[in-house]
């Protein structure tokens, strides 16, 4: 095989063939068998020159075709002058090659060119003159095309007047009114004419006076006009333009409207002033305008009391007066002077006035001074004639002549007796005599502990008091009530409820502090939340608190618990410092076992722990009178019957556990601590011995089973199972008899 053979074109030639027709540019020859002399066959390259208008009917192109390498090309653009387009240039992908409308080159590649065309495009220009602008001052639009109207802006104080062509007259055409411009076809400048505005001044006089100046006047916006008076004529005066100016002469500047305004005249008016001097008023109208010549209107002169008029400042000595025919300010002053009075005391029988004073002359409103009756030995002084009994006297802001005689009479002498009533005393001395007018001596109502003094029963509610001037006998009794408050606990009141504050309360914390150290409070409790909460300290191995309060008294719906004064509570050191207040149980929580009918159960003090107190506290237990009572202590399981009968309903401090007493309706424990109370009482069953046991259960008849079932189904709800328990037992009993075996209820 021989070596590899290439053939080499020149520039602008292209490999053909070898003339032994192959065709591969680079050949090897093998297997030779024989010489071989070849030639390469070259040929010249051929390029396609592409034109094009962009856009098309901006003009039109020429010279593309087939050229060989290194031919010269010239390609022609030709512009499309009917719609005033203009050539921008050759551009080859993108690239601007030539700006000349021919382009000549010489071909060495095919290439596509574009001849580029673009329609022209001219400005309306806006030139304002003073006066405004338009929005905007110029736009540019293609061949042809039209500019819209600009916005017209007026300055202040000149007015629009029309457009105008001032350059490229004939390049479009405007409308002088709106600015618009049709059919732009070149370039154009559009003047903006403005004009200042004018105004009118017109100055006229009205009745009674004339005006001084140029009475019509032209001025331009923002200028001022010329100076005009308001003359007014005999006795009249200028009083405003129509306008409400007051200014005169007037000039009317920085003008920016027309001015048509009249001047206004009103006859001269004087002023009359009425005054007083001293103590007095002026009936009328004190201050007064008149016309030139007219009259004034009536005054009249008013002196207070315990005064008197005199005269007026001008000699005028008629308090009412009239002034006519005005034609100057006048002033005026009522002159008023205070009158005196004679004072007259005289002495009648049996008596005498002090010397010096029996006579007296005294201005108005003024104090007389002191004058005393003096009653002859063995008699008293009664009164003055005009029912005063002051002794001695003195008669204050005197306003009357006062002619008096004083009275006297014989010595007499009464008692005065103090009585206390229940629940306190009196201090001081029970039984007085005094003397006729005379002052009886101090005494105080003084209550027993727990009360308080309300009043004496002739109305005076100072519990300690003087009886004075006593003119008669005297008996009078002093009342006193128990300190005592009662409040009401329920979680529905509303504190801003008018009136309730200060006796229902939300909650029994507020309402216990609400009560009064020194006075005994009951408390009303219907709210759920029922539990004391105590301050306790540890003291002992236990926990204990004092309840300080004055014998409180707690009621709930079916029982109330009294305690002692600061009674003291002690429990295990597991108590909580809640003491709980009476709350009805549906069951105990022990049963008796003997046959009972269970009426009321009472958890009170704690669930958890015992609460013993140092004194004995009350618990009653309404409408449970002549039935047991038992209790059953915190965590036993044994009810223990209170046997004991109490000696009294009180009294009780050598209490060491518990009694029970009847009182009317009611049932009242004594105890000295709390846990759980059980109200009950015995089925009476005679022919069934307590002692026997029962050997075997003995089933129930069916019917007797069903008919506890429905009477249970038929129990309401909400009430106490006391019922329950009560008709339970008594099946039980009919049961028992009907099988002739005894049942244990419980």
């Amino acid at each position: 095989s021989g070596t590899p053979v290439e053939a080499e074109p020149d520039t602008g030639y292209h490999f053909v063939r070898w003339d032994d027709g192959v065709e591969d540019r680079v050949r090897i020859d093998s297997d030779v068998d024989d010489d071989i002399d070849v030639e390469a066959e070259f040929a010249i390259n051929e390029y396609e020159i592409s034109v094009f208008a962009d856009p098309e009917e901006g003009g039109s192109v020429a010279g593309g075709g087939t050229y060989t390498h290194g031919e010269d090309v010239t390609v022609t653009a030709s512009v499309n002058t009917d719609d005033d387009y203009e050539f921008l240039g050759w551009t080859e992908n993108g690239n601007t090659v030539s700006t000349n409308l021919n382009y000549t080159f010489t071909a060495t590649q095919s290439r596509d060119l574009v001849a580029n065309f673009a329609i022209k495009d001219y400005t309306v220009t806006y030139i304002p003159t003073e006066g405004g602008t338009v929005d905007p001052l110029s736009r540019t639009v293609y061949y042809g095309e039209t500019v819209d109207a600009p916005d017209i802006l007026e300055d202040e104080g000149y007015d629009f007047v029309d457009f105008e062509v001032i350059t490229g007259e004939g390049n479009g055409v405007l409308d002088i009114e709106t600015g618009e411009v049709t059919n732009v076809v070149g370039d154009m400048g559009v003047q903006v004419n403005f004009e200042i505005r004018q105004y009118t001044l017109v100055y006229s006089a009205g009745e009674n006076g004339s005006i001084d100046g140029e009475t019509e006047q032209t001025v331009n916006h923002g200028a001022s006009g010329l100076a005009v008076e308001a003359i007014p004529d005999e006795n009249y005066s200028f009083v405003e333009w129509s306008d409400g100016s007051t200014h005169n002469p007037r000039i009317d500047t920085n003008v920016d409207s027309n001015v048509d305004v009249v001047a206004i005249f009103a006859i001269d008016t004087f002023s009359l002033d009425y005054a007083v001097v001293g103590n007095g008023s002026i009936d009328g109208e004190a201050s007064q305008v008149v016309e030139y010549g007219g009259d004034g209107t009536e005054v009249t002169a008013i002196p207070d009391e315990g005064y008197k008029f005199v005269e007026w400042s001008d000699g005028l000595e008629t308090p009412s007066r009239v002034d006519t025919n005005v034609t100057e300010d006048m002033s005026f002053e009522a002159i008023f002077e205070v009158r005196k009075y004679t004072l007259t005391y005289t002495a009648g029988e049996n008596g005498s006035v002090t010397e010096g004073s029996a006579s007296q002359s005294v201005a108005h409103g003024d104090d007389g001074s002191s004058v005393e009756a003096v009653p002859d030995e063995g008699y008293y002084f009664v009164e003055w004639s005009d029912g005063v009994t002051d002794n001695p006297r003195t008669d204050t802001n005197v306003k009357e002549d006062i002619d008096v005689t004083a009275y006297f009479s014989e010595v007499v002498f009464y008692t005065l007796e103090y009585i206390a009533g229940d629940n306190g005393s009196i201090e001081g001395e029970l039984v007085q005599t005094v003397k006729h007018g005379e002052d009886g001596l101090e005494v105080t109502a003084v209550a027993d502990d727990g009360f308080h003094f309300t009043n004496w029963s002739d109305g005076v509610v100072e519990k300690s008091r003087v009886d004075v001037n006593v003119t008669e006998d005297l008996e009078v009794t002093a009342y006193f009530e128990e300190n005592f408050k009662r409040f009401f606990v329920d979680s529905k009141f509303d504190e801003s409820t008018e009136g309730w504050g200060e006796t229902h309360f939300a909650d029994l914390a507020s309402a216990k502090d609400a009560c009064p150290v020194e006075y005994r409070c009951e408390f009303n409790v219907s709210d759920k939340d029922r539990d004391l909460v105590m301050v306790t300290e540890e003291e002992d191995d236990k926990r204990v608190a004092t309840l300080e309060l004055k014998n409180p008294a707690f009621s709930t719906e079916s029982a109330s618990v009294k305690f002692p004064s600061n009674v003291k509570v002690s429990a295990s050191l597991d108590w909580d410092g809640k003491l709980r207040l009476p709350q009805v149980k549906e069951s105990p929580s022990v049963f008796p076992k003997q046959y009972t009918n269970i009426y009321l159960t009472i958890s009170v003090g704690s669930d958890d722990v015992r609460l013993d107190f140092d004194s004995p506290v009350r618990l009653l237990l309404e409408g449970q009178a002549g039935r047991d009572v038992g209790y059953i202590l915190s965590g036993e399981s044994e009810l223990i019957e209170i046997e004991e009968v109490c000696a009294s309903d009180g009294d009780l401090e050598s209490l060491e556990d518990a009694c029970k007493i009847n009182v009317g309706d009611d049932l009242v424990v004594w105890t000295t601590h709390f846990t759980e109370f059980v109200v009950f009482d015995y089925v009476e069953d005679e022919e069934v011995d307590d002692e026997e046991e029962v050997d075997e259960p003995v089933d129930e008849p069916e019917e007797v089973v069903e008919e506890e079932e429905e009477v249970v189904e038929r129990l309401p709800e909400t009430g106490s199972k006391t019922a329950l328990i009560s008709i339970l037992a008594i099946f039980t009993l009919v049961s028992s008899l009907i099988l002739g075996k005894r049942f244990d209820v419980f």
